[in-house]
């Protein structure tokens, strides 16, 4: 395809040339002399031809790239202004406040393209995952600091994009009221969570929100992280038998959490009887789900052994019957779920089994090893160049940058971000090349065709001059592509 306007100039001029020197040769007095002085007229004309496409094609794809890569840095300024607007809101609108602003953004914009380079998203993604997160209520330093590059590494666990488990991070790190220094554990503990049961880590960090303020009111005397896993563990071990998806077992898990914490004053009369009946009040007359010292809750594998209890010495009528009253339409199924004995899935097992799975860092640790996953690296790496550089430079280097290991794409990136003078200058040169061997080239046929006329001329007058009529027209719309690339390189230029 480099070839094909030359290529397509040649077939035309030198066809029409061939005709002319066939017919020259048979005038009289055209010696080899002549006809090897008309032959080098027709070997420069075909070169200029070939020249001048290779320059057309030349700058065609120097305006391709340069296309590819705007639209990229268009789509990231978009998400860069919104990220802005979210993080800083009025503050915006105070002068005094713009280059603080400015200097913030530019950490931001870095720390994205960092975090872009080390994982299988762009900067675009990571900045739309910032977003979500400024939305979602944290504080701008704690993104840069951890948050946006924790929730990134579990994305990619996870198999999903940054910024749609942005939206779950927040909602759990605020449900459960984890501190800043928390909320990489809390992550942690739904991929083991979800290594150790039949739920999987997406719809669990998405739904675990759901219970989250029941569970925060019910335990309210112990610390935020142990709510948060109790909570995972309901879950995970009611998941694979309560049926429903990882949503429906959120509201069943919410609903059983309410009955756990109401006292018998907070009980219908029919309650509290089948409550004494099934042998769940203790000799005061409270809730045997209560702790006597504190009025919280106990935990969840007290409360599963009780049920387990109860469904031993019940027939399977009474028990569903005392589920049904005590807990509700919803919370009867995650009753029934915790009294079925499991070696497998019971509380403790799957605790044990989760304590044993690895954590973020170290299930994206052993994602880097594959091929797969470098490939996602490279792939989403010159999507960040492209934003980055922007010049039609960026198709060749970005071929070149394939063939050599990650790092060397950071820093190439870096170098780019810091020298942007480079890639306004190498689009000019480029196109200004490109434009260079078209004008060569046609000079060259025009040369070409000038000794070639004189020489015939000479010999053979106006006998053939017919024949240059239709080189004469091509040569007219070279002239016109030449004019075209003289306003392109102007504007470009500019």
């Amino acid at each position: 395809m480099d070839f094909a306007i030359g290529l397509s100039l040649v077939n035309g001029i030198s066809g029409q040339i061939s005709q002319i020197v066939g017919d020259f040769r048979r005038l009289d007095g055209v010696t080899d002399e002549v006809m090897k002085q008309l032959s080098e007229f027709k070997n420069i004309s075909i070169t200029g031809g070939l020249l001048a496409g290779v320059g057309v094609k030349g700058l065609q794809a120097t305006l391709d790239v340069l296309e590819d890569c705007v639209s990229e840095a268009a789509t990231l300024q978009s998400t860069s202004i919104d990220l802005k607007i979210a993080m800083f809101g009025d503050d915006l609108l105070e002068q005094s406040k713009l280059p603080e602003i400015e200097a913030k953004m530019a950490e931001i914009e870095g720390k994205a393209m960092d975090i872009s380079l080390n994982t299988v998203f762009n900067q675009n993604e990571i900045e739309q995952s910032m977003l979500a997160l400024s939305k979602g209520g944290m504080d701008t330093d704690f993104i840069l600091e951890s948050a946006a590059e924790v929730n990134a590494k579990f994305a990619e666990v996870v198999g999903s994009k940054a910024a749609d488990t942005a939206d779950a991070t927040v909602r759990l790190q605020a449900g459960f009221q984890l501190a800043e220094e928390q909320m990489q554990e809390g992550l942690d503990w739904v991929v083991k969570y979800a290594d150790s049961a039949p739920i999987k880590a997406l719809p669990l960090q998405e739904h675990i929100g759901v219970p989250a303020a029941t569970a925060m009111n019910l335990w309210g005397n112990r610390d935020n992280m142990t709510n948060l896993k109790e909570t995972m563990e309901l879950m995970a071990v009611t998941a694979g038998v309560s049926g429903g998806g990882e949503d429906i077992t959120a509201t069943r898990v919410r609903s059983f959490l309410d009955v756990m914490g109401k006292s018998v004053n907070a009980m219908t009369e029919k309650q509290v009887q089948w409550m004494e009946g099934a042998g769940w009040l203790t000799e005061s007359g409270e809730s045997i789900f209560l702790d006597p010292q504190t009025g919280s809750a106990i935990n969840i594998e007290t409360d599963e052994k009780i049920l387990e209890s109860a469904k031993e010495r019940l027939s399977n009528s009474q028990f569903s019957n005392l589920v049904d009253i005590i807990f509700g339409e919803r919370g009867k199924i995650t009753a029934s779920a915790l009294a079925k004995k499991s070696d497998e899935y019971d509380v403790l097992t799957v605790r044990e089994r989760a304590a044993r799975k690895n954590t973020v860092d170290t299930r994206a640790a052993e994602l880097e090893q594959t091929a797969s996953f470098q490939m996602g690296i490279l792939e989403e790496s010159i999507h960040t160049l492209q934003a980055t550089i922007g010049k039609p430079f960026l198709e060749p280097i970005a071929k070149t940058l394939q063939t050599v290991v990650n790092p060397a794409l950071k820093q190439t990136a870096d170098f780019f971000r810091n020298h942007p003078e480079i890639t306004k200058y190498m689009a000019v040169i480029a196109a200004g090349a490109s434009s260079f061997l078209i004008l060569a080239g046609s000079i060259m046929m025009a040369i070409g065709l000038v000794g070639s006329f004189k020489l015939i001329w000479a010999k053979a007058g106006t006998q053939i001059i017919a024949h240059f009529v239709p080189i004469l027209s091509t040569l007219g719309v070279v002239t016109a592509v030449i004019g075209v690339i003289a306003g392109l390189a102007f504007v470009v230029y500019k």
